[in-house]
């Protein structure tokens, strides 16, 4: 099975109709009303708060390398996630549930040497522009709000690595993995 193929379901970046056996078993995260989008929906509105601070819109630099960035972050953790599931890469110690958030956490940190450093730069760069730090609301939307899809989706990935590798009987959502292993409280991103 493709993760990538999968990853892009996921996001809603796939053409309809072109792996069908795929579409059946896994859902794109971004669907209406879905707490993807609705994180996503936040983040976009606190860019768009930041650009009207800088005067530059949406589309600030900055911004976009934060964003690009972490997006690249997102994919990586999902496509690693997908291999744990898959059984590629072996987890350790605690229940499972508890694995995952730390692993997702790991991989989050790890992806920090493909994608951090530019986002590191960026950020440092947008908080001395806007003359504030990462306790800034938008910032920490813009920061919790990708740790949040990624941690989402990363744990959806685990399940659909398990699942069409037949590690497991039924896709992801039933039963659900992340359901038992809450994360960020919808709260957090008002």
């Amino acid at each position: 099975m493709n993760k990538t193929h999968i990853f892009e379901i996921m996001n809603g970046n796939f053409i309809a109709g072109a792996n069908p056996r795929l579409e059946r078993h896994v859902r794109n995260e971004f669907t209406e009303s879905s707490d993807c989008l609705e994180a996503y929906n936040k983040i976009y509105e606190a860019r768009v708060r930041m650009g009207k601070r800088l005067g530059t819109g949406e589309e600030d630099p900055d911004i976009m390398d934060i964003v690009d960035g972490a997006e690249s972050k997102i994919q990586y953790i999902c496509l690693k996630m997908y291999d744990y599931g898959a059984g590629l890469l072996a987890m350790t110690g605690g229940g499972q549930e508890l694995q995952l958030i730390q692993i997702i956490e790991k991989e989050w940190m790890d992806a920090d040497l493909h994608a951090g450093k530019n986002i590191g730069h960026a950020m440092a760069r947008l908080e001395e522009r806007m003359g504030t730090d990462s306790t800034d609301p938008d910032i920490r939307i813009l920061v919790e709000g990708y740790e949040y899809i990624a941690r989402r989706m990363g744990v959806k990935m685990y399940g659909y690595g398990a699942y069409f590798t037949g590690r497991v009987n039924t896709a992801p959502d039933v039963p659900d993995y992340y359901e038992n292993a809450e994360i960020v409280d919808k709260d957090r991103f008002n």
